[in-house]
């Protein structure tokens, strides 16, 4: 816990954030936090707002359709926690995406695709100075795009 509050800290000192100015490397962080149901991943992401003073904003991915998700994020402001919980719940496999999409979309379910969670993590309109912090229960179902070295830190 204490790596994590102090990279986080580290990462909102003004310096840093010039630091990455200089360089034309995207400002923001984003963060994996894995574990057995209740064993606190989503209390921790709320501590670390708390203490660093930052907005918190909490969104279930099985809840909302990719219009939704995609004016969530850009309607977040820089130097915000948002918290993306159940990441799992997007396909993990790009190519029955639109398959599934389709499929849940009859059945009146809500379907996120990994396409669009990528995009909206790091593609070109993602929010600048923005802190992402990710929970699962189930890392082996995640797709390595999700967690691949320079997404998630």
């Amino acid at each position: 816990k204490r790596e994590l509050l102090d990279d986080i800290k580290d990462f909102l000192d003004p310096v840093t954030q010039q630091w990455y100015s200089d360089r034309d490397s995207p400002y923001r962080r984003d963060y994996l936090l894995y574990g057995p149901p209740g064993t606190g991943k989503s209390s921790l992401s709320s501590a670390i707002a708390g203490h660093c003073g930052l907005n918190i904003y909490i969104l279930n991915l099985s809840t909302i359709s990719e219009a939704i998700l995609k004016r969530l994020f850009d309607s977040l402001p820089s130097r915000c926690i948002l918290l993306l919980e159940d990441i799992d719940a997007v396909s993990s496999n790009r190519d029955a995406e639109t398959e599934d999409s389709h499929r849940m979309s009859k059945l009146g379910g809500v379907k996120v695709s990994l396409s669009s969670i990528l995009n909206v993590i790091d593609g070109v309109g993602s929010q600048e100075g923005r802190i992402l912090i990710m929970t699962t229960n189930h890392i082996t179902r995640l797709d390595e795009a999700i967690i691949r070295p320079g997404r998630v830190d």
